[in-house]
């Protein structure tokens, strides 16, 4: 199965791009596709392979971008997505980023006809809150996945009224790759959190 990741909050360089890069490390042919309307300080923080297209440019790219040279329109973008299986929405614009790119992200969900998915991470209301038109992009795909349907975005949903069906979904980490050493090779001088920091 051919799947593509859309970032319309663009690489934040936090845990949510950790859940990215680990999907796309259990899944090496996975493309991810992310805005640069707005830059985060931390987006240099993981390296992936990523795609980054100007939400705020439909047809073409309004100008050149010297740090992002294969820089792509939304439209190049929706072409490439439709010739995969399956889309999943990771992140969507914020009510900060420009209108142009929150309007032509949810151009792009009506333009994009392979099924779609969102994930939504955030933990707190504030967060969730914060995300453009995230009703309307609610209802343009087909399945919503949270941590558990409980959470402040399972009831947000709930109260919204969205009937786009809801499930529960796990964290992906690839724990062989990553695994502890056996206790008889650690160092006992170095202490190790697996924790938000990790």
């Amino acid at each position: 199965m051919k799947i593509g990741i859309l970032l319309g909050r663009g690489v934040e360089g936090v845990g949510l791009t950790k859940n990215v890069v680990e999907f796309q490390n259990l899944y090496p042919d996975v493309e991810v596709f992310a805005t640069i309307d707005k830059l985060w300080q931390r987006m240099d923080s993981m390296k992936f392979n990523v795609n980054y297209f100007r939400g705020a440019d439909w047809d073409e790219v309004s100008k050149p971008a010297k740090k992002f040279p294969d820089l792509m329109s939304c439209t190049d973008v929706i072409k490439r997505l439709n010739e995969l299986d399956a889309c999943i929405v990771f992140s969507v614009p914020s009510k900060s980023h420009p209108e142009e790119c929150g309007e032509n992200f949810l151009k792009m969900l009506d333009e994009i006809k392979v099924r779609k998915s969102l994930v939504q991470v955030d933990h707190k209301i504030q967060s969730i809150t914060r995300n453009y038109k995230l009703k309307e992009i609610c209802e343009k795909v087909d399945v919503l996945m949270c941590h558990y349907v409980e959470n402040p975005f399972g009831l947000w949903v709930k109260k919204q009224g969205i009937t786009t069906p809801l499930t529960n979904m796990g964290v992906g980490f690839n724990f062989t790759k990553d695994r502890w050493k056996p206790i008889e090779e650690q160092d006992p001088r170095y202490i190790r959190w697996v924790g938000r920091s990790a």
